[in-house]
């Protein structure tokens, strides 16, 4: 056997190993991700009076569909027996394909945001995802009320994950 043959069965070899690794990934790796960040506080809208439009960007960056089947307002630190506002959207529930990312908006009532401000506690967010497996999984996002004119902070700004 001459260099060349070696050389092109070397060859031959690293493209086959590459293709089924390609292949693993592109067929049996299961990766379930999400990435989401606040994308604005808008103080006032026609369509949410007495609350602040909170804007949300989620992408899923995995390779299997998911489902956001809810967003759960909370506060934190949690104080035991609080009342929460209910968030309805009609963008909930949503199907995020591989790849796809939503602009999520719904309102936060301005008396909530003013009692969390005024008690020093942050605006706790909770998305409820569903996998393809049919697991229940969480992003949590903390956010700092957007009361008084105040700068939003920039640990707001920073990303989120799945959990």
């Amino acid at each position: 056997m001459e260099a060349k043959d070696i050389i092109t069965l070397t060859i031959s070899g690293g493209a086959l190993a590459v293709s089924l690794i390609s292949l693993y990934f592109s067929l049996f790796h299961k990766r379930t991700s999400l990435v989401g960040t606040l994308a604005a506080w808008n103080p006032r809208t026609e369509n949410f009076e007495n609350s602040q439009a909170c804007e949300v960007a989620i992408s899923n960056t995995g390779n299997r569909e998911l489902v956001l089947r809810e967003i759960e307002i909370l506060s934190f630190p949690e104080i035991e027996g609080e009342l929460f506002p209910v968030l309805e959207s009609e963008q909930v529930p949503a199907v995020l394909k591989p790849g796809e990312m939503k602009l999520l908006t719904f309102p936060i009532p301005d008396l909530y945001l003013q009692k969390l401000a005024k008690e020093k506690r942050v605006l706790r967010l909770n998305f409820h995802i569903l996998t393809t497996e049919a697991t229940l999984k969480l992003a949590t996002k903390d956010l700092t009320p957007p009361v008084g004119g105040a700068d939003i902070p920039e640990s707001d700004w920073k990303p989120f994950k799945l959990q």
